[in-house]
């Protein structure tokens, strides 16, 4: 899949499931990697519940970096319209929470497709026990955001609730 500034691909990082971003060979995709980078080190502490685990970075080759990321079993927001009010607000609740976990924060790119319902017990897909339809969400799930990319640390207070703002109108909160 291809992303804003570089190519992103599933696979394997030390014997567990990635995905992995591919940067470069451009100054453009270095800075982006870094960017990257340096916001999954300054949200260390909520790796694996808002974001996900960042398994690993380094250079690839040829001027290509890379950053691995823990391979979550959600389903993006864009594909869930529309949205149950339970969904909505726990997206909302990652987003205050990520804000809040590191002042100035924020994640430069808030659209639905970069936030993931990852549903709490059971398995990840399929008609389970209770009925639900494929993609289907059911209650004690939470909500992760994802593609840090164009993250940025120092923001003005303005930009961190002008952020919150645009994702409350995009789940039309």
């Amino acid at each position: 899949m291809e992303g804003c500034s570089g190519l992103v691909v599933e696979g394997t990082y030390a014997g567990q499931p990635a995905i992995i971003k591919l940067y470069g060979p451009d100054d453009e995709g270095l800075d982006v990697c870094q960017q990257e980078v340096a916001a999954y080190g300054a949200l260390a502490a909520v790796q694996g519940r808002l974001v996900p685990r960042l398994l690993g970075t380094g250079h690839a080759k040829d001027g290509v970096w890379f950053v691995a990321l823990e391979a979550l079993p959600g389903v993006p927001l864009s594909r869930l319209m529309p949205l149950p009010a339970t969904v909505a607000a726990a997206a909302l609740a990652a987003l205050r929470e990520l804000h809040n976990a590191v002042q100035g924060f924020v994640h430069g790119d808030i659209r639905l497709a970069n936030i993931l319902f990852v549903e709490g017990g059971g398995d990840a897909g399929g008609r389970g026990g209770d009925g639900r339809p494929d993609g289907a969400p059911k209650a004690g799930g939470r909500c992760v955001i994802v593609d840090l990319g164009m993250a940025r640390l120092g923001a003005a207070v303005e930009e961190v609730q002008a952020e919150q703002r645009l994702l409350e109108r995009l789940l039309g909160a």
